[in-house]
């Protein structure tokens, strides 16, 4: 991600972004690319200066929107790859924590049971609490706060403890690149992005109690929030998954409106 970055840089500072080609024909332009890639200098030297000035210009635009993609393309696999593992690690926890649910559930639904026979006057509480001792139904609660809230609750516990892995990964994109939303899309994204930007910059320490999280899964707004404030690696995590996902449906329309246009 860095050198595509530094890649970038050195495209910008040719000067050949700032010349307007909206006025070429693409099939043109895809042309003049494909030529100065497959000529050397030698070759090139023979054209006219504006051929070959045009030429160039061609190819380091062309170049410079490829890079963009491999960027993207690069960022949206290693996210991807980060989060399969945090769901592998979580699936072997439950599978190695099976017995303990099945020892949750059976005791969950013999309680019940004991809990309606009550309801019907044929027990009563006393009775209830001699089958499930407080000592026996206290470890029980433990067992499933592990479940519901410990770190394999959900797997994006997983992934905000590489948020140092992720903030290498996202920087290079957040500073080179400016992004922005359809007019049906959602601005708390935009907002997120900068403020993480200046977390990644050492700007900020801690996330606002009063940010948006309607760009999120409510699931995942959830997750986030712990004892009421925002879990700042959490926030991280989720906002470097919700720009892959913003990314890969943009690039899903682009690719429909291109098929669209070719046929």
């Amino acid at each position: 991600m860095k050198l595509l970055s530094e890649k970038l840089s050195m495209i910008e500072q040719t000067g050949a972004l700032t010349i307007n080609l909206d006025w070429l024909n693409n099939n043109y332009k895809r042309h003049l690319s494909s030529y100065a890639i497959n000529s050397d200098a030698n070759k090139l030297r023979e054209l006219t200066p504006m051929h070959r000035y045009a030429s160039l210009i061609c190819f380091l635009q062309d170049a410079y929107q490829d890079v963009i993609d491999y960027i993207f393309d690069m960022y949206g696999k290693a996210l991807t790859n980060v989060h399969s593992q945090a769901e592998t690690t979580v699936n072997n926890y439950n599978k190695a924590k099976r017995n303990v649910i099945r020892s949750c559930l059976t005791h969950h639904k013999k309680l019940c049971c004991e809990l309606l026979a009550v309801a019907d006057g044929s027990s009563d509480l006393a009775t209830v609490l001699t089958k499930f001792p407080s000592t026996n139904l206290q470890a029980q609660i433990e067992e499933v706060e592990a479940f519901l809230n410990g770190k394999y609750s959900n797997s994006l516990n997983i992934v905000a403890a590489r948020f140092s892995y992720l903030r290498k990964l996202a920087k290079p994109l957040l500073e080179k690149l400016t992004f922005d939303v359809a007019d049906t899309g959602n601005e708390s994204l935009l907002v997120a992005m900068q403020l993480v930007l200046e977390l990644i910059n050492g700007t900020i320490r801690s996330i606002p109690d009063d940010t948006k999280l309607d760009f999120l899964p409510k699931n995942i707004q959830k997750a986030v929030v712990e004892n009421g404030k925002i879990n700042r690696r959490k926030y991280e995590a989720a906002t470097f998954t919700a720009i892959r996902d913003h990314i890969k449906c943009w690039q899903s329309c682009y690719s429909w409106q291109q098929t669209l246009w070719k046929t």
